[in-house]
């Protein structure tokens, strides 16, 4: 500005507003059913680049109709610097992929989904009989169908590669992995890709 022919320079502050165009979502790539999911939810410009300003309310979901959340919302404050880290919750249903969804409460165009999340079983907890239940046969010859028992986490899900014992509860019982095989007292058989394990008695 000048004033009466002298040069005067005032200092300005000018402040610009980037703008959110997406939320970048980040999971591990594989949890076990029934672990806690850290997710980050990043607010960026067009180029990518990190908007600490964003203030908005983020709605979470996922492809799992199982998964449970802590919280189906994430709210973004000025100590957030337009990033959260949180623990959001679990995945249920194993042997499959899943994606967490996060979309902008207000501004639904603002959205981001994570990369695929392979949810493995968690750990063993039940046994459940499958096939071969209330058989009756002639004593000596084997039960023309096999006994079969699937071993399940917590959430329902079938566990591969789980070794089940079956035992024949009497001296004149005997089991085997085939009809007509080698007979044994105890048996210690891997559980299939179905989480199913089976003999024959």
């Amino acid at each position: 500005a000048i004033a009466h022919g002298v040069l005067l320079t005032l200092p300005v502050s000018v402040w610009y507003e980037t703008a959110v165009a997406a939320l970048v979502v980040t999971a591990p790539s594989q949890v076990a059913a029934g672990t806690a999911v850290s997710l980050t939810v990043r607010a960026v410009d067009s180029q990518g680049l990190l908007v600490p300003s964003y203030r908005g309310t983020v709605r979470l979901d996922s492809s799992d109709p199982q998964a449970t959340f802590n919280d189906t919302t994430i709210a973004f404050g000025a100590a957030d610097n337009g990033e959260i880290v949180s623990d959001i919750g679990v995945f249920q249903l194993a042997g499959t992929t899943h994606r967490i969804q996060a979309v902008d409460a207000s501004r639904p165009a603002i959205l981001g989904e994570s990369g695929i999340v392979v949810v493995s079983p968690g750990p063993a907890v039940a046994l459940r009989k499958v096939f071969g239940d209330f058989q009756s046969g002639d004593a000596g010859p084997w039960l023309v169908d096999p006994i079969r028992a699937q071993i399940e986490d917590a959430y329902g899900n079938a566990i591969p590669g789980q070794g089940l014992e079956f035992v024949a509860m009497t001296g004149d019982e005997a089991i085997s992995e085939t009809s007509g095989g080698t007979q044994s007292t105890r048996l210690t058989v891997q559980s299939s890709a179905r989480g199913e394990a089976a003999v024959f008695v």
